[in-house]
């Protein structure tokens, strides 16, 4: 049986590119406006803005990538809500966070990377089957790789080397050792 929610769905999902190409271009906004990366000047940050929304536009699949991210970074941000409101029925402060921010790096870099997982698997869910030609497991990388780059294709070859579960995981490995890396030997306070 239809509900509510699900003709709404269904009707908001015709909405999908319009809703990535005004998140991407708010939130570029934003953090260039809270950056000052380019000073003052509203009229370059909002045109970078606009272009990386066009970017999403012209991107096929990018706007997947968007909507299956979006849910996720909400659902952090929702658990991240509640330990911070946790807290403050026990009495902590604004300042209290901050200085526990401020001291301990490794919160700050494990979001970052919560985030960064949530980013390479949204982009592995859509570009793994676009770049490949053949189900996995069939033909590996080296052989569609090969066979891209007789087709003269640097997209394919790129896609189906970059995306290869293999090479993924030693990206991972490498993140995740940069990371480790830069918390272990950060200085203490």
């Amino acid at each position: 049986m239809a509900t509510i929610l699900d003709a709404s769905f269904g009707l908001l999902g015709k909405f999908t590119l319009i809703f990535s190409f005004v998140l991407v271009v708010v939130v570029i906004y934003g953090i260039l406006s809270f950056t000052k990366a380019f000073g003052d000047n509203k009229m370059v940050q909002g045109l970078l803005a606009l272009l990386f929304g066009l970017f999403v536009l012209i991107m096929p699949g990018m706007s997947e990538v968007i909507s299956l991210f979006i849910p996720w970074i909400t659902l952090l941000l929702i658990i991240l809500i509640f330990l911070l409101l946790f807290f403050k029925l026990f009495g902590a402060t604004d300042k209290d966070f901050m200085a526990v921010l401020g001291e301990y790096k490794g919160i700050v870099w494990t979001i970052i990377s919560f985030v960064l997982l949530i980013g390479l698997w949204a982009v592995t869910q859509v570009y793994y089957g676009y770049y490949q030609e053949t189900p996995p497991g069939e033909a590996g990388a080296v052989e569609q790789a090969v066979s891209a780059q007789e087709e003269g294709n640097i997209t394919k070859t790129f896609g189906a080397v970059f995306f290869h579960p293999k090479v993924l995981g030693v990206v991972f490995i490498l993140l995740f050792s940069v990371f480790m890396i830069s918390i272990l030997t950060a200085q203490s306070h």
